[in-house]
């Protein structure tokens, strides 16, 4: 086997798959009374795929069942979770969705769900509408259905990701636009940068302050002290991503707090600092020293260290220091490009919470 090939990232299903796996595993016990393992269904991107299921459960109209959520090799909170689906068989044509234990509740407007309703995004209701069509067609079935998802440990779950942020409680989103999870992909933390951003524009908040994570955003909430908890959206790597949103939804004003690993990536260029795709470069680093006119023992110095976190230690991390004003301009000017007329402040947050930012 090639290292290519052996080295490859294995992709995984997304939380709407597995219910929608689910939804048809408890809806073939009604209607076939038996059940064989695995159930595949088609998902959006045309594949077919199968899951094996468990705790299949009947009692008269109504029956469940589980599958394991497989994140593949993407870093995904889910991984692992029972997401399991009970199916009701009701008088009513339609299906109807219900929030099931550790499924989340939207709480705010701005998301695409209404306030009140189980967090189960629009694609998956599409997905499991269409498959229990199917299925009543094929067994000559009249009535509707109602479809409550689950997910046993869910509710602890959520408080990892992104759902208290944006108004989500009590559980996790079901979620998944093309029915897989791509190994490092944006799709689903953009998905959930963008229902904040939503949540701030419906609200009437045109002031954003992104960072990359929880230790930079506790430094930086204390220079926004008046800012209510909703307008600070992390933005993980995906800085171009985030910024393309803003621009879309027309915010007035930004505020980019960076740690100086992802700016001095963000100053060379690039957008996304995921480090599977982009790697730190002490020697583009130096030359940067160099032309803010440091002497050749200190650009020499940073060519030879291994990570970004080391170069404060031969240039004190300050607002006086010209490396650092130069990075921050390199910052700004990559970020203005996408953002044109909204009015932009970059930030640099040191490892100890002083914040450094461009001179006037």
């Amino acid at each position: 086997m090639s290292d290519l090939k052996k080295n490859k990232l294995r992709s995984g299903y997304s939380t709407g798959t597995c219910v929608t796996i689910a939804a048809k595993a408890a809806a073939l016990q009604l209607f076939d009374d038996f059940i064989g393992s695995p159930i595949g269904v088609q998902i959006p991107t045309g594949e077919y795929v199968e899951f094996d299921v468990y705790n299949l459960f009947r009692d008269g109209d109504v029956a469940s069942a589980s599958v394991t959520k497989d994140g593949g090799d993407d870093p995904d909170d889910t991984h692992g979770l029972e997401i399991g689906c009970r199916v009701r068989l009701i008088e009513k044509v339609g299906v109807t969705f219900r929030r099931g234990v550790g499924i989340g509740l939207v709480t705010l407007p701005g998301l695409s769900l209404e306030v009140g309703e189980a967090a189960i995004n629009p694609t998956p209701r599409e997905e499991i509408t269409k498959m229990l069509y199917k299925l009543a067609f094929k067994y000559d079935y009249l009535g509707g259905f109602e479809v409550e998802p689950f997910v046993p440990d869910g509710e602890e779950v959520a408080k990892k990701t992104f759902n208290p942020r944006v108004g989500i409680i009590g559980g996790i989103s079901i979620i998944g636009t093309t029915g897989v999870v791509k190994p490092y992909s944006s799709e689903a933390f953009v998905a959930s940068i963008e229902q904040g951003l939503n949540l701030l524009k419906v609200n009437g908040v045109e002031h954003v302050v992104l960072n990359s994570g929880g230790r930079s955003e506790k430094f930086v909430r204390l220079k926004y002290p008046n800012l209510d908890t909703y307008s600070f959206i992390q933005y993980g790597n995906f800085i171009g991503e985030t910024l393309k949103i803003i621009r879309e939804k027309g915010f007035l004003r930004v505020s980019l707090c960076l740690m100086l690993g992802k700016a001095v990536k963000l100053a060379e260029g690039h957008l996304d600092t995921h480090s599977h795709k982009v790697r730190f470069s002490p020697e583009w680093l130096a030359d940067i020293a160099f032309q803010s006119g440091y002497a050749e023992e200190v650009c020499n110095q940073i060519r030879n260290v291994k990570l970004a976190g080391q170069v404060p230690g031969i240039i004190p991390m300050n607002s006086t220091e010209a490396f650092y004003q130069n990075i921050i301009e390199l910052c700004y000017s990559k970020c203005e490009n996408i953002l044109k007329d909204i009015d932009l402040e970059v930030i640099l947050v040191s490892k100890d919470g002083d914040l450094i930012e461009k001179k006037i």
